[in-house]
């Protein structure tokens, strides 16, 4: 016990406030510029991921196939109502597909895509200011400068 308190009241080893607040200040810095790089490095990461995603091919092709049973000249067959006689049966499948689009050929879609819904955005803005009368227009000018009046001086309204 008598130890703690002699640690305790030994000033010898004392940091200076100053040099305290210089640590910290470096340390949070320093930390800022970690998080900012590693932000960085992990979207780049995901970006990549997405192409990897991307790059999959998932095209597919799927051939059709028909048979035939029985016979033509024999009792086996079935009758097909058009020549009178009997013929053959026949039976199959028709064929499937899908190509998928290149990836260049998708990145332009979505772009196109994203460029349609901001202006589709910025014209209803702008559809929604044409129809504000001018006094509407100025009472929110006037709510905004005294909003940043407000902020400026540090009080709320």
């Amino acid at each position: 016990m008598k130890i703690l308190k002699r640690l305790w009241n030994d000033e010898a080893g004392v940091i200076m406030s100053a040099e305290t607040v210089m640590l910290g200040t470096m340390g949070v810095l320093a930390m800022t510029a970690g998080v900012g790089t590693m932000a960085t490095a992990v979207n780049g990461e995901l970006g990549e991921l997405g192409k990897a995603f991307r790059s999959f091919d998932q095209s597919f092709s799927t051939p059709g196939f028909q048979t035939s049973f029985g016979s033509s000249t024999g009792g086996a067959g079935r009758s097909s109502g058009f020549s009178g006689g009997t013929s053959a049966g026949l039976s199959g499948t028709m064929g499937s597909g899908y190509s998928q689009p290149s990836a260049a050929a998708s990145q332009a879609q979505l772009d196109i895509q994203l460029m349609q819904r901001q202006t589709d955005n910025n014209v209803f803005s702008g559809q929604v200011i044409q129809q504000l009368s001018a006094a509407q227009i100025q009472q929110i000018q006037q709510y905004s400068e005294l909003r940043r009046e407000s902020v400026c001086a540090g009080a709320e309204l």
